[in-house]
């Protein structure tokens, strides 16, 4: 510090300014821009309310009055009415622009605390001259000029003396003097009207800070002030009540009062249980820290009445004599550290609502170095106290009040009307109270802008920037005083959490059995809901309704309690769930509640107490500076630095690092540490990051089964294997499967004895072993626990290791032994069956595997069952006590015997067997006969007739076992019958198989086996397949065939068609006849038995048909016109078009063939012509010519292609085109003397008369038809027949 400047001198010797020759003049002082530049330090709204509220409690007082004067009540004074009426001032602030609330004109701000003093007078009117007292907030004296952000002239009235500030241009001056004497009668009318009334107001001076409005502003909204307010009396010690009145009418009261008197901190030590065994109480002398990092702050007070550190007389149970006399003192005048409740009422209009809260104040004793002491005291003007206290609040249920049921908003306190707006700004001012995850303040005497990071108000006299919004954490001094002071602030926290913690635990362990029982019988209503949900769904749907809402109502959490943490942090559910699943809820979604397990429980008050406990420490950054939370946070874990943060858990309250949390089903399981989820949910954050509990591992699971076992009922047990498979999806851990399955054991219902799951490995496959009746090993799981658990549950590879698909070759074994397939008892019969039936099923099953595995299986079933009496057989009488022979000792019901049955008899399969889904071919593994054997068949041969039905013996052939010998004489014996021939009987190379196609054709030809004609023999048929390997045929011979076709002129059109169809499919690619055909083709081809058709060209147009052979035909119908033979058009169309393709006809004529066959039709026309009259049969003739001939020319068009051009040339000389003359006659011309017809204009009249013409012609015009005769034709014509042009055209008509 340097000296003023009258000292002269200094530390560097002599001011060298202090010498006459320097003049010596004061700083002036803007003292409005200064005012105004500490005014826009204080940015926070109702900043002034707070100074002067601070200045209250500072002066101790109990209560403090806000008094509003609006334009309403000056607009009533002035014209006898309300002018303002209906206007409200208790609306939300985002309804400010809709309800116009009336302007605020004075402000009249009053408490009762101790008048002012003169020095508190002569520091009311000086700047930055605070109080000095180190017990008060106030340090830097500039709080009260927060008055003139509302005011241009405040003035302040304590006891019988006012003072007014006053400007005088830019500098400000004070006015002391007696009260004005309207101001004192208005005082005086306030106190003769107040609520408490009367002489006890009137006798007490309340001092009095008047506000006139500088500027009209509108009355603040009631919720927002009551929010304000009522975080201003978070930490107040002596204020307790503020009142708000609008023009003389009280609006809004809020009261607080001490609901549990303050309790010193003591956890009661433990010598058995599971606290003292998991480590819960320590002592401080083996452990606990309870000074700050730089030893400034150290927890406890020098009046203590012990030695020890007042942490750990708190945590290790051991008290003082006089700590129950101390329990009833303040909390402000206590070495100790002291616990309350308090509970925060607001009455708003005739509204009331409450919220509790709890305090922990812990004394703290200061050790700062001389040199800290006196820089700390430079800045706030104030000594460093030697001792102080730090106070936390956390939010408290109500019902830990007297068993009350308090709660914010409109769930508690009392309720006087039913004004639903008045109602929401009381609830929603106590909500505000309480501070949500992340939101706590830090309090300087009032509320700062700055957050702790947690859901807990810290109040400690921590040294404040100028405006107070914030620490002073700038200044190094002041930065290592106040960081190390939050330090202590989180050692409060925490040990005010062990506390709690312990009291939960010992409430908790007093109930332990009481909710164990609840769980118990409220899962068995749960299962008990879900098994009769679907017959009762529609019946009790009105009933579970009213159920669930009742429930819903019993298990809600009252608003008190989540209030305290609104919002949980990142992402945590916003309310206190009570139940993690409603019966209803869990009913309808099986999956989920296999990794949810059920829990249907609400939460009990322990668990809520817990929960709101738990959710106060999970943190967030802490804002504006995150420094604030970090040094909490090093405080919090300071104080206990190798001790777990406490939680409760199922079976009660331990260490974080002993706690387990659940993970997906395993707390079905594992009760023991384990956290419920409804709990876990609820405060997330602070198990998983806090305490740092770790989750649940199958490891945890082994661990205990191993060293516990565990037994289940069969619902358990069914839901425990549902929940390993769905578990190993999630996570696979396959390795421990073998471990848990020895261990554990299981009740089925109605069982006497428990049975050990590690005796099990099968379970039933469906497919196979389809009937439940079924006899099963004991290493099989039970068809009803099969069920249950699903066979798809039991196919999964988690549970590979445990039980696997029951062989049935195991099965085989196991029944072949039974008596029910050994003794043959008539009462087994239809055990038996189902037993015979399975293993049919299986060895077809087999078979279809591959032939391998079936000879296999076939195998074992002779070597179990060959030697076994498990065949049932006929009988007809019904008088045998035993049913069942050997297998080989019995035929096939199927067999047919008949045939034998002179020569002997036989005994076969019970038909019920067939019935019963059991094959022959199962029964003919076993060793069942079909038929008789070949040695008594071939010894009897000639005894048997089979000349009616030969179906019995190709059965019984084909079942029996022949040797090639035997096919030999099978083969050379005549033995079977042909149809329609009752001579003699025939060997089979004698006989055709007679198939559809073929038995139809009736060919004489050939005999065709007799067959009986309810059974279709074919060669593709088992029985057609064995005849053929006999010798058999099934296709005629072509070659006979053939000349059959040819011989018989007779046959219908409809038989010689099925003949040649069945002929033309045979000589398809890959048919038998094709290679027949191949090699005598050229003798075939001669053979007449294709129908054709022929056509006279000159007759009238009826066709011929007749027999032709291949070579002699065409299949293209369009060169009849020519009198060339075609295939009979009906028949190639209704063969589809492929005999010609098939009988290799040739398509068309050759271009030869074809001029050659021109020329003939020409010369017998001419014929034709020279024998014809001038009668009308001779004109019939014509037409009928000179229509052929352009018929003829149209096809001989359509080949054009076809033609060289040598055959043109050779036609050009031969007159074969006809041309009709003048008379009528038709003349022959050859190509170069006929012209084509134009047809698109007239023709001239000379040229028709000198030139013959036709019709256009492709043919023709290739064969030298010109288009029209040109004047070269003309002259031509004139000069080489000149007489017959003159003939034609007439000599008179050109020469007159």
């Amino acid at each position: 510090m340097t000296a003023g400047p009258t000292s002269g001198s200094s530390a560097a010797g002599p001011d060298p300014t202090s010498s006459p020759a320097y003049t010596l003049s004061r700083v002036e002082t803007n003292q409005r821009a200064l005012i105004d530049k500490i005014l826009a330090r204080y940015a926070t709204q109702n900043a002034v309310y707070r100074e002067l509220l601070q200045n209250s409690n500072d002066a101790g007082a109990r209560q403090a009055e806000i008094r509003f004067t609006t334009t309403a009540a000056n607009a009533t004074a002035g014209t006898g009415g309300n002018a303002y009426a209906g206007m409200s001032v208790r609306q939300d602030s985002s309804a400010d622009k809709a309800c116009k609330r009336p302007l605020v004109t004075k402000v009249l701000y009053r408490n009762d605390g101790m008048p002012f003093r003169d020095e508190d007078w002569a520091r009311l009117s000086k700047i930055a001259e605070g109080n000095p007292d180190p017990s008060k907030v106030g340090a830097f004296g500039v709080g009260a000029y927060t008055m003139f952000s509302v005011c241009e002239q405040p003035m302040v009235v304590s006891s019988d003396k006012a003072l007014m500030f006053v400007w005088k241009g830019d500098a400000l001056w004070t006015r002391v003097g007696p009260v004005p004497s309207d101001l004192e009668k208005t005082l005086d009318d306030i106190d003769a009207q107040s609520v408490e009334g009367g002489a006890a107001r009137k006798g007490t001076k309340w001092t009095t800070f008047v506000l006139d409005s500088r500027d009209l502003y509108a009355v603040p909204s009631m919720t927002s002030l009551g929010q304000f307010l009522a975080s201003s009396l978070t930490f107040t010690k002596s204020l307790h009540t503020i009142r708000v009145y609008v023009d003389d009418k009280l609006e809004m009261t809020l009261a607080k009062q001490t609901t549990r008197a303050p309790k010193e901190i003591e956890v009661a030590s433990k010598s058995s249980g599971v606290l003292s065994s998991m480590g819960w109480s320590r002592s401080g002398e083996g452990g606990t820290v309870t000074s700050s990092s730089n030893g400034i702050f150290t927890l406890g007070s020098p009046s203590t009445s012990s030695t020890r550190s007042i942490a750990a007389s708190a945590l290790s149970g051991r008290s003082t004599s006089s700590s129950a006399s101390r329990s009833s003192n303040s909390c402000s005048g206590n070495a100790g550290i002291m616990e309350s409740l308090t509970r925060l009422t607001v009455t708003v209009g005739g509204e009331c609502s409450s919220v509790d809260a709890r305090y922990i104040s812990a004394p703290v004793t200061t050790k700062i170095s001389k040199d800290m002491s006196k820089r700390m005291e430079r800045v706030t003007k104030k000594k460093v106290p030697a001792e102080l206290r730090v106070e936390v609040f956390l939010a408290a249920g109500a019902s830990e009040v007297d068993g009350t049921s308090g709660g914010s908003g409109t769930d508690g306190g009392s309720r006087k009307a039913h004004n639903k707006s008045e109602s929401d700004v009381a609830s929603a001012i106590t909500s505000s109270f309480a501070p949500s995850t992340g939101t706590g303040k830090i309090f300087i005497g009032f509320q700062t802008s700055q957050t702790t990071g947690l859901a807990a108000h810290v109040s400690a006299p921590f040294v404040p920037t100028v405006e107070r919004e914030a620490i002073d954490l700038v200044d190094p001094t002041l930065r290592a005083y106040n960081s190390e002071l939050l330090q202590i602030s989180g050692m409060v926290l925490r040990l005010g959490l062990e506390r709690a913690m312990q009291g939960v635990s010992e409430r908790f362990e007093a109930m332990h059995e009481v909710y164990l029982a609840e769980d118990e019988a409220l899962i068995k209503e749960a299962r008990a809901k879900k098994h009769n949900a679907i017959e009762e769904q529609k019946a009790e749907k009105e009933e579970d309704e009213e159920l669930t809402q009742t429930a819903s109502e019993d298990t809600t959490v009252s608003k008190s309690l989540m209030s305290f943490a609104k919002y949980m942090a990142k992402g945590v559910k916003t309310t206190i769930v009570s139940a993690v699943k409603t019966i209803d809820e869990i009913v309808s979604n099986d999956e989920e509640e296999l990794i949810r397990p059920l829990d249907p429980r609400p939460l009990s008050f322990e668990e809520r107490e817990a929960i709101l406990l738990m959710r106060s420490f999970c943190a967030k950054p802490s804002t504006p500076d995150a420094d604030i939370g970090i040094a909490i946070a090093d405080g919090f874990t300071r104080v206990m630095p190798d001790v777990s943060p406490p939680v409760l858990t199922r079976t009660g309250v331990v260490r974080g690092n002993y706690a387990r949390l659940p993970k997906d089903g395993l707390e079905a399981y594992i009760h023991q540490n384990v956290v419920r989820r409804v709990v876990l949910e609820n405060a997330r954050e602070y198990h998983e990051f806090i305490a740092q509990c770790t989750t649940l591992t199958m490891g945890d699971l082994s661990a205990y089964i191993q060293e516990n076992g565990i037994h289940f009922e069969e619902y358990d047990f069914v839901r425990f294997l549902k929940w390993w498979v769905k578990f190993n999806r999630i996570r696979p851990c396959y390795q421990y499967g073998p471990l848990i399955k020895r261990h554990i054991s299981f009740s089925q219902l109605n069982a006497t004895e428990p049975r050990s799951l590690d005796k099990i490995y099968y379970f039933r496959e469906r497919n196979i072993f389809t009937d439940d009746d079924l006899p099963m090993p004991d290493s099989v799981i039970a068809l009803s626990l099969q069920e249950n658990i699903g066979t798809r549950m039991l196919e999964d590879a988690s549970l590979r290791s445990w039980f696997s698909p029951l062989p049935v070759d195991v099965w085989a074994s196991f029944i072949s032994q039974q008596p029910i397939m050994t003794q043959g008892l008539v009462d087994d019969a239809e055990a038996r069956n189902l037993v015979l039936s399975m293993l049919s099923r299986e060895y077809k099953r087999q078979y279809r595997y591959g032939r391998a595995e079936g000879s296999q299986f076939e195998a074992l079933m002779r070597n179990l069952l060959s030697d076994k009496s498990c065949i049932p057989f006929e009988d007809p009488k019904g008088k045998a006590k035993n049913t069942t022979d050997l297998p080989t000792e019995l035929y096939l019901s199927s067999a047919s015997l008949e045939a034998f049955s002179g020569i002997s008899s036989f005994r076969k399969v019970n038909p019920e067997l067939k019935d019963a889904g059991v094959s022959d071919d199962f029964l003919l593994a076993l060793g069942v006969r079909k038929s008789v054997s070949v040695e008594f068949l071939f010894s009897n041969l000639d005894k048997l007739k089979w000349s009616e039905n030969p179906k019995a013996l190709i059965d019984y052939l084909r079942s029996a076992t022949l040797t090639s010998q035997d096919m030999e004489n099978l083969r050379s014996m005549a033995y079977l019958p042909a149809l329609n021939d009752k001579s003699r009987t025939f060997a089979p190379s004698e006989l055709y198989i007679g198939g559809s196609d073929l038995s139809g054709l009736n060919l004489p030809f050939i005999r065709l086996i007799q067959w009986p004609s309810d059974d279709k023999l074919s060669a593709e048929s088992a029985d057609g397949k064995f005849l053929m390997k006999l010798g058999c045929r099934v296709d005629p011979p072509l070659e006979p065939f053939l000349k059959y076709l040819s011989s018989q002129d007779d046959l219908t059109d409809e038989k010689r068609f099925h003949c040649l169809s069945f002929i033309n499919k045979r000589l398809q690619p890959g048919g038998v006849y094709e290679r027949v055909w191949a090699k005598s083709s050229a003798s075939f081809k001669k053979m007449h038995f294709l129908p054709c058709t022929r056509k006279d060209p000159f007759g009238d147009g009826t066709l011929v048909k007749e027999l032709r052979a291949p070579q002699e035909c065409y299949s293209d119908s369009a060169c009849q016109v020519m009198g060339f033979i075609i295939l009979d058009p009906e028949v190639d169309r209704k063969s589809g078009r492929t005999y010609g393709t098939s009988f290799q006809l040739v398509s068309k004529p050759s271009p030869q063939l074809l001029l050659k066959r021109m020329l003939e039709v020409v010369l017998a026309a001419k014929m034709l012509l020279e024998h014809a009259g001038q009668d009308d049969e001779a004109i019939a003739l014509r037409k009928t010519i000179l229509s052929l001939f352009e018929q003829m020319f149209t096809y001989l068009s359509s080949r054009s292609s076809d033609f060289a051009p040598s055959h043109m040339k050779a036609l050009q000389r031969e007159s074969f085109v006809p041309c009709k003359d003048g008379s009528g006659s038709i003349g022959w011309y050859k190509p170069g003397d006929v012209y084509f017809k134009n047809s698109e204009k007239e023709e001239d009249e000379i040229i028709a008369l000198l030139f013959h013409s036709v019709g256009f012609s492709p043919f023709l015009a290739a064969a030298g038809v010109k288009s029209e005769a040109s004047v070269q034709d003309i002259l031509h014509r004139l000069v080489s027949k000149p007489r017959e042009v003159l003939q034609k055209v007439g000599v008179d008509k050109y020469t007159n």
